[in-house]
């Protein structure tokens, strides 16, 4: 998978889990009971590029760390966590492993996304698993700024992509949120 990941920059894969287990991720990450955080700066401003692009609409989200820092952050982590880890596979490092929800902005439109990044310094692998189906598409760009390619969020969707493309989240214009699990992976 890393190698096929490596030569086509990226990969989707649908159904990635089973029924039984996407569905007890959603409602766990989506009940009353999993603390989110808030987060007002998504990424930090000069880690952010094309900040002069018409689109760009700096936001927050509300966050769970799973796993930073070499260790388990979250009670969460077995439940939740590790579903996805466990089924990729990938046999690297992890560095970090979090839920990220984004809610309705105003001014925001399907082109519309927040802080265009790279997640990691060093060489690295990147992993986004989608809890909803929703709009807000994860936006992945060339180094000039141009799209490579957009992908939907859908529930039960896993996107991987090499770590040094740089990529941003749209916003939910049609669903109230946008509910995703982001991994990061040393190689």
């Amino acid at each position: 998978m890393i190698n096929e990941v490596i030569y086509k920059k990226y990969l989707v894969l649908d159904n990635f889990l089973s029924n039984q287990e996407y569905n007890h991720i959603k409602e766990t990450v989506l009940s009353d009971i999993f603390p989110l955080y808030h987060c007002k700066v998504v990424v930090n401003k000069k880690d952010t590029f094309f900040k002069d692009n018409k689109n760009y609409i700096n936001s927050t989200q509300f966050f769970h760390t799973f796993y930073d820092n070499k260790k388990i952050n979250s009670d969460f982590y077995y439940d939740i966590g590790s579903y996805v880890l466990n089924k990729i596979d990938l046999n690297l490092e992890l560095i970090r492993a979090k839920v990220n929800i984004k809610f309705l902005k105003m001014n925001t439109n399907q082109n519309s996304f927040d802080s265009p990044h790279i997640d990691y310094d060093g060489e690295h692998i990147s992993a986004i698993y989608y809890i909803n189906h929703t709009d807000g598409d994860t936006f992945l760009f060339k180094n000039n700024g141009d799209i490579l390619k957009r992908i939907s969020p859908k529930a039960n969707r896993l996107l991987i992509f090499k770590g040094g493309i740089i990529h941003a989240a749209g916003f939910p214009i049609n669903y109230d949120h946008r509910c995703i699990i982001n991994y990061v992976f040393k190689l």
